[in-house]
């Protein structure tokens, strides 16, 4: 059976005639008029105004949650960057006279040098995909050994660095042994830091020792080619 939108309602016993009332108007929210010191009347529906102050409180809360959230972010990037410009200006830039007479050079030389690496070891710059060597004969350019040994791929990934480290050592040495020193204390592993002493326990061990022992044998040769001559000059002489 069919929803009845209307509904009757019986006849009273005083003889009133029926009355059809609608069957919705049960579900018409509470209104609410009050005076406001204006004089104006404002009109509100209790159950929507505690539903949108909930929705804005809690959005006002988030909102709140969040730029508290973006205020300690802040603070903690302006913390470490002024600890990295500590770091830096006590560790690394030590010499004054580097950091502000050859330091900006160094770094816009540097990056030549990396570009000049780059240059350097592109294989297009060699002649290894040179548009001649499709024609052939004299045309045809090939590679040397020097250009097949800067364009590996070795080469490629080390010698724009080495160029820009180079320069970096040559221009600012004091300024680049404390960065070197500085990497090795504080951002490379134990096990790395120590491959100073490795290099040196070994150049002591093979090049040290083996440079000590040629050197060794050669006095003793020469003593003992000298002490031969002289004493080959003595017996031609006594005859």
């Amino acid at each position: 059976m069919g929803f009845n939108f209307y509904e009757t309602i019986k006849p009273q016993s005083d003889g009133v005639s029926e009355r059809i009332v609608s069957s919705g108007s049960q579900y018409i929210p509470e209104l609410k008029t009050e005076t406001i010191s204006t004089g104006n009347q404002i009109s509100e529906v209790p159950t929507l105004t505690s539903w949108f102050h909930g929705i804005i409180s809690a959005s006002l809360s988030k909102v709140n949650l969040y730029k508290a959230e973006i205020e300690t972010q802040k603070s903690s990037a302006a913390n470490e960057l002024r600890n990295a410009r500590e770091y830096v200006s006590e560790n690394i830039l030590t010499d004054k006279y580097e950091s502000t007479e050859f330091l900006v050079p160094a770094c816009i030389s540097a990056v030549g040098a990396f570009a000049a690496g780059r240059i350097i070891s592109n294989p297009q710059n060699w002649g290894f995909r040179s548009t001649l060597n499709k024609i052939g004969g004299i045309l045809a350019r090939n590679p040397s050994f020097l250009g097949r040994t800067l364009t590996s791929i070795p080469s490629r990934l080390i010698l724009p660095w080495a160029l820009a480290l180079t320069t970096f050592k040559f221009l600012i040495p004091v300024t680049s042994q404390n960065a070197v020193e500085a990497l090795e204390k504080d951002f490379l592993p134990p096990a790395a830091r120590d491959y100073h002493k490795q290099i040196s326990k070994w150049y002591a061990e093979t090049v040290q020792a083996s440079a000590h022992n040629l050197s060794s044998t050669s006095q003793k040769w020469l003593q003992g080619s000298i002490h031969r001559m002289r004493k080959f000059v003595i017996d031609q002489l006594s005859l």
